[in-house]
């Protein structure tokens, strides 16, 4: 059933992956270690095969030979070993620099404010720095993505990068960690304590999840895709993960700096919707940044213009603002309500990687898994364009199955 990933694995090269991640390694300690394009390959084809464990991944690889193949592994034990959970961890800390700086876990719990109308503005006396850096644990994975994966999706036209166009969009991922930590004191069970505790997630925050009308524990992730008006394919370009607590205006900001005065991305338009509805950002896009801005208008402000009620036909089925019928999209449990979609945009098939099914705790590692879903997305758009055009059948035949063109990159 996952024969797909191998065709679209092929499309694949990592040949230019070891002098980015070769500085992690040590050339005369310890003993020899996987080669790092098997590595990478294996966490790919692991998220292409909709597992969510690294446990469940190995035992698999173990278990059915074509896993390891597709992965780069030799199953044969004689010849060669597949690696264990604890290599691929170690893998991952050394592509998140956490080798040398291990995370904090320990911190005091913050205390709880009551009166939170006399608090000042946290950072009124704060500048942004142009020359600011990635944190650590960014800076090996983008630079993979931005040379191993961008620069052919454009060379295949699939990035229009002479006349780019992004949306941007955030989403609240929870952490599998303890919001209230857990004690590493000998204080008396059952009173209050002010003591430090032990955080397995200790950068994760409290933020208002709107879409799903309810508080999450976590973090905010937050993407740019391109998207071009020749073709359906949309895919990811800028990635950052933030603070769940902050606003989406204000994350727009981070990434727009990061897109343009960062990586010099020569965006056109760039869409966004109503949480971005400021005057400064309008103004940083045109007169700072030269980009075309188009962000919904925000309906709680007053004289805007705002669509007319739904109509619905006899069957209780709502009509767009085009009176087209609209078509059933599903239910959404969380909010109890029934799924409509524009018939035009209803096309595209909704593939679901699970970052939300993931048990995992920690920014970093939370980035990886989005990351790495990032990645993934180009190489299957890779293959829905060979399909196209024809290329070899057992290719064209295989991205054709996983849905071709009609991708979506939903976090």
């Amino acid at each position: 059933r996952h024969l797909h990933v191998k065709y679209e694995l092929f499309l694949l090269n990592l040949d230019t992956l070891r002098p980015i991640v070769a500085h992690l390694y040590s050339s005369n300690m310890g003993a020899t270690a996987k080669p790092p394009e098997d590595m990478l390959r294996s966490l790919l084809a692991m998220v292409m095969c909709g597992v969510f464990s690294i446990d469940d991944w190995v035992d698999m690889m173990r278990s059915q030979p074509f896993y390891a193949v597709i992965s780069g592994f030799e199953p044969d034990p004689s010849k060669g070993r597949i690696p264990g959970v604890g290599t691929f961890f170690l893998f991952i800390d050394r592509l998140l620099g956490l080798i040398d700086n291990p995370p904090r876990h320990v911190r005091k719990p913050r205390p709880k404010s009551r009166d939170t109308k006399s608090q000042s503005i946290k950072h009124d006396d704060w500048a942004f720095d142009p020359s600011t850096r990635y944190h650590r644990f960014e800076v090996v994975l983008k630079e993979i993505f931005y040379t191993l994966f961008v620069p052919k999706s454009v060379e295949l036209g699939l990035i229009d990068i002479a006349n780019l166009y992004v949306t941007a969009d955030s989403t609240k991922l929870s952490t599998y960690a303890n919001p209230h930590g857990k004690r590493i004191c000998s204080c008396p069970k059952g009173k209050p304590c002010g003591c430090k505790r032990r955080y397995q997630d200790i950068s994760a925050r409290w933020g208002w999840d709107s879409y799903r009308e309810c508080f999450v524990y976590g973090h905010s992730l937050y993407e740019l895709c391109a998207y071009s008006l020749d073709h359906t394919v949309q895919l990811p370009l800028v990635i950052s993960i933030f603070d769940a607590n902050r606003h989406d205006s204000v994350l727009g900001l981070a990434m727009m700096h990061e897109a343009v005065d960062k990586l010099h991305l020569p965006i056109k338009v760039g869409t966004f919707d109503k949480a971005s509805d400021a005057l400064g950002f309008y103004n940083l896009g045109y007169e700072h940044w030269d980009v075309a801005m188009v962000i919904a208008l925000n309906e709680r402000n007053k004289g805007h213009f705002t669509y007319p009620p739904a109509k619905l036909d006899e069957q209780g089925i709502p009509y767009c603002v085009a009176d087209e019928p609209m078509l059933y999209w599903g239910h959404c449990p969380d909010r109890k309500r029934l799924k409509w979609r524009c018939p035009r945009k209803a096309k595209k098939g909704k593939w679901d990687y699970g970052l939300r099914q993931t048990r995992t705790a920690g920014r970093e590692r939370i980035f990886l898994r989005a990351m790495l879903m990032a990645m993934a997305q180009h190489v299957q758009a890779w293959a829905a364009l060979a399909a196209r055009q024809g290329s070899a059948s057992p290719q064209a035949e295989s991205a054709q199955r996983t849905g071709g063109d009609h991708l979506d990159t939903a976090a």
